[in-house]
């Protein structure tokens, strides 16, 4: 028997239904504004103390202050305060480098460093050929100890890069270590617009081609791409790919490269801070030919990444010291007043294998570096020609 609810009954239930919706959309907004509340505050106590402590700088401070300056160093300690080794913040000025740089273009002394804090310097780990470092006779191995007056050892690695850095035709006093000799010296060079290649190739006579890549930026596909067909044109099918000293660029650049090396599958895996997994993939076209990939310790990044491709395809042998070991990838964000921030953003792994931060990257083939006397080789690139022969000894051997 079915039973009749009255009015009342049903404007009571109503009401109740009404009152608890209302009880719950209260409790979770209460929540959320406690929370939000809760962050606004730790954010007020933050603002609270920088303002306690700009205050007491500005009543006892004896000197000038540079509103500028100021800011770009509480920016760049911000970023140092992350504990992430790759964060970097670049004033206006240092951004317009940056980009530059990008371009294959740099205004400076043409040299590539990376820094020997064992040593207090910046160590050169490429001389780009017809720089203005390179008429002055810097070489790879030697360490800037100084910049106009600046040291690593007192003003550090940071102080001393930017110190090179400047307007096109001003002299820089540089204090140079010679890597052979150990000889310090004071040259003086005047800085340059210095436009340089990223890609190098040369064929030995048993007909390999040895091709260095020092960086990965935007022209660097463009670059690898020509040296190939070359290559190719002159009917080189065995290739030396070193890749020593490379601390990396670039992602698309890296992508696009191996894009033209790889068949068709996955290049790389990124993976962001709420763990979404991005691939990029490599279409079906790709070279034929004998591969060998030249590491060291300053291969790097971008520069692991091509290496380790190559072995996850089986395309090539690894061969060398071991890599540097960064497996996480930068996001640059310009700020409205052209200034910029660098944070790292994702960690990536090879194709098939796992991420290599502080790990580095193994070599196939491990070999020791011994320059070359009389003309000859290195001892890697010449473990890697014989590496080569002998697979095309055993191809032949085979047919």
């Amino acid at each position: 028997m079915n039973k009749k609810i009255t009015v009342g009954t049903s404007i009571a239930l109503i009401f109740f239904a009404i009152l608890l919706a209302f009880s719950v959309t209260y409790v979770c907004i209460n929540k959320s504004y406690q929370n939000k509340l809760e962050e606004n505050l730790k954010y007020a106590q933050i603002y609270q103390k920088l303002y306690n402590f700009d205050s007491i700088i500005r009543e006892k401070y004896i000197g000038e202050i540079d509103g500028n300056s100021v800011m770009d160093g509480m920016l760049a300690g911000y970023l140092n305060g992350l504990g992430d080794k790759y964060a970097r913040y670049y004033t206006a000025e240092e951004y317009g480098r940056y980009e530059l740089e990008m371009t294959g273009k740099v205004v400076g002394i043409g040299i590539t460093v990376h820094d020997n804090s064992e040593k207090n310097a910046a160590e050169i780990v490429n001389v780009t050929e017809g720089s203005p470092a390179f008429k002055m006779g810097l070489k790879v191995g030697d360490l800037i100890l100084g910049v106009d007056g600046l040291t690593c050892a007192a003003d550090g690695y940071e102080t001393i890069i930017n110190a090179i850095s400047g307007e096109e035709g001003e002299p820089v006093t540089v204090t140079v270590l010679n890597g052979e000799d150990g000889i310090i010296s004071e040259l003086h060079i005047v800085r340059a617009i210095v436009s340089y290649s990223s890609v190098f190739s040369r064929v030995t006579d048993d007909k390999i081609g040895i091709v260095q890549i020092t960086e990965f930026n935007k022209n660097t596909p463009k670059e690898f791409k020509n040296v190939i067909n070359e290559l190719s044109a002159e009917g080189v099918n065995s290739f030396i790919f070193d890749v020593r000293n490379n601390l990396g660029g670039n992602l698309d650049a890296i992508c696009q490269v191996l894009d033209l090396l790889l068949p068709e599958g996955p290049i790389v895996r990124l993976v962001d801070s709420d763990g979404n997994e991005t691939t990029k993939k490599s279409d079906s076209s790709c070279i034929e030919g004998k591969i060998c990939v030249l590491v060291n310790q300053y291969t790097a990044s971008a520069a692991e990444l091509f290496a380790s491709a190559i072995r996850d395809y089986e395309y090539g042998t690894l061969i060398g010291t071991k890599t540097y070991g960064k497996g996480t990838a930068q996001t640059i964000m310009k700020l409205p007043d052209n200034s910029a921030l660098s944070i790292s953003t994702e960690l990536y792994m090879p194709p098939y294998g796992d991420n290599y931060e502080n790990i580095g990257i193994t070599p196939d083939i491990v070999v020791e570096y011994e320059a070359g006397a009389d003309g000859k080789e290195d001892s890697q690139t010449q473990k890697a020609i014989d590496t080569l022969l002998d697979l095309i000894k055993a191809e032949e051997v085979i047919e």
